[in-house]
This record gives C-alpha cells, sequence and structure tokens, in this order.
C-alpha cells in the first residue's frame, strides 16, 4: 500500500510539472505575438564600420537558417547562431518524465516499422533498461525483436522466435529463447517468461558491476580487474596481495588469495554467498587482509 500511495504521490508531482510547463508554453506564445506585431526598427550603422562606397548598396545581415529537416542531433551542430543548448519543449519534457517513469518496469514492448518486412510478417521489439544504483541512472538499454514462425512440432500453430537483438554475449540467448518453444495456448505467457528471464540475467549482472564498482573506492584496492559479465573479478590490494573472485549469475561459487591457502580458504567462507550480501562479505574480507 505504501508502494502505490509513493506512486500516486510521484504521479501527481509530474502531472504539476506538465501543467506549469503548458502555463509557461501559453505565456511564450503571447509574448511572442506581441513582439511579431511590433514595427521593425530603423537599421543603423555602427560607427566602427568602415562606410560603404557610392556604388553599392549596404546588405543586411542574412537571415540564419535553421536545418529544421535534419536530425535534431544534426540541426544542433549545423546551427552556428545559438552555440548553447536550447531547453526542450514543455511536450518534449513531459514525453521524457513519462518514459523514465515506464523504464523502472524494466521491460517495455513496441512496435516495429515493417516497411522493410513482406506484408504477412508479425514482428514486435522488447527493450530492457537497468538501473545503476552506484552512477544513478540508466545505463544503455538492449533490445530484442521477435518474430513469429510456423511452430516446429505443431505446423498449425505459430511461436515467437529472436530475429534480431543488441543482447551481450554472455546473456545465454539460445537458452532463453527455448522458453518461446510453446503450443498455441501459451504463445503470450511464453514471451513473459522470456522477458523476464533474459531481464534477471542483465540486472543481476548490473548489481554486481554496482557492488564491484562501490568497493573500489576501498583504500586497501589498488587496482579492480572483472569482465563484462563480472564471472571472473580480480582485486589488486595495496598489501600486495591478489585477490580472484569467480561468480555465476546470482552468487560467488569461489575466491582465491593468490599463492595463499590458508587464506584463500578463510576468504571463501565468507566470500561464498549470494550477490546481495556481496558487498558486506566484501568488506568483511578486506579486513581480514588487512591483519
Amino acid at each position: 500500500m505504501s508502494e502505490i500511495l509513493t506512486l500516486r504521490s510521484e504521479v501527481e508531482q509530474l502531472e504539476a510539472e506538465i501543467e506549469k510547463f503548458s502555463q509557461e508554453k501559453q505565456l511564450a506564445s503571447v509574448k511572442l505575438n506581441e513582439l511579431k506585431n511590433q514595427p521593425d526598427p530603423p537599421s543603423q550603422i555602427s560607427e566602427s564600420e568602415p562606410e560603404s562606397s557610392s556604388d553599392s548598396e549596404s546588405e543586411s545581415q542574412p537571415a540564419p537558417i535553421y536545418h529544421n529537416h535534419f536530425d535534431p542531433e544534426v540541426a544542433r551542430i549545423l546551427e552556428e547562431a545559438n552555440k548553447v543548448k536550447k531547453k526542450s519543449s514543455p511536450e518534449e519534457t513531459a514525453s521524457i518524465l513519462y518514459e523514465n517513469i515506464f523504464r523502472f518496469t524494466g521491460i517495455t514492448a513496441f512496435p516495429i516499422n515493417k516497411s522493410l518486412l513482406s506484408a504477412d510478417e508479425e514482428v514486435f521489439g522488447i527493450r530492457f533498461d537497468t538501473y545503476s544504483n552506484h552512477e544513478r541512472k540508466f545505463v544503455a538499454p538492449h533490445y530484442v525483436i521477435l518474430k513469429k514462425i510456423p511452430h516446429e512440432k505443431e505446423p498449425n500453430h505459430h511461436r515467437w522466435s529472436v530475429f534480431r537483438h543488441t543482447l551481450p554475449v554472455y546473456i545465454p540467448v539460445n537458452e532463453a529463447e527455448s522458453v518461446l518453444e510453446y503450443g498455441q495456448e501459451e504463445v503470450d505467457q511464453s514471451v513473459v517468461k522470456f522477458s523476464k528471464l533474459v531481464y534477471g540475467y542483465l540486472s543481476q549482472t548490473q548489481m554486481k558491476h554496482d557492488i564491484f564498482a562501490a568497493v573500489s573506492s576501498n583504500p586497501d584496492i589498488r587496482r579492480l580487474e572483472k569482465d563484462l559479465a563480472c564471472h571472473r573479478v580480480r582485486l589488486f590490494l595495496e598489501s600486495g596481495q591478489e585477490l580472484v573472485i569467480h561468480c555465476d549469475i546470482s552468487s560467488v561459487i569461489s575466491a582465491e588469495v593468490v599463492g595463499n591457502a590458508e587464506l584463500s580458504a578463510a576468504c571463501e567462507a565468507v566470500l561464498s554467498t549470494d550477490i546481495a550480501a556481496l558487498e558486506g562479505a566484501l568488506t568483511r574480507v578486506l579486513g581480514i587482509l588487512r591483519r
């Protein structure tokens, strides 16, 4: 109940911000119309400018060109007259706010432009958003495009398959796709299972990255190295010791202090835990190695 009340409060705040932006837009439109109706001031020549020759007419400075037909990012580069990034319109700001709300769910579906596909092909996209608690921002999203194909075991039925994706290499796409191989009556449910499975890999891996990023600021750690999936992490300590940790998707499976079997056993006993408790366990292990 408390979470629902919190969400309602946040939605009310967002609606209030949108209303404020709308009012500001209306006021700006009124002022713009007033300026358009004012007569143009007489042209003046600065004293610092050289006098124009009698046989040539003075030319006014041409108006800046606005490349409205370009991509917004390209237009921003081409418009030399305005070096400062313009503020978003109220509509754009509202759209961004609503998009960020949807991103917190982690999994969102979206339609695909079918102009490059056959008329009878059925596709849709899934977007996966993960949030970095350490950096306090969303990381780059990942996308999967699903396509409906005939079911291999039931020719009269169809199932979804992975058509294209931007998932990292450590995601077992083939394993995740296997849950899509269900009968027609379970097609929709299989997509839900597939999405949750992929998001589980992404969110658990991001949690490991956040934990090791937080621990890396410990003064006992000189350097930290990790792979993309945080399967193997090496901590080089100020004491000269090296701690190597191996993880699977949700827990620590082994730990080793290189060259010291006794300390390795002690550290592994502490670190053999799930990812949620890893940060506290790492802090305790660093204390052991400091002695």
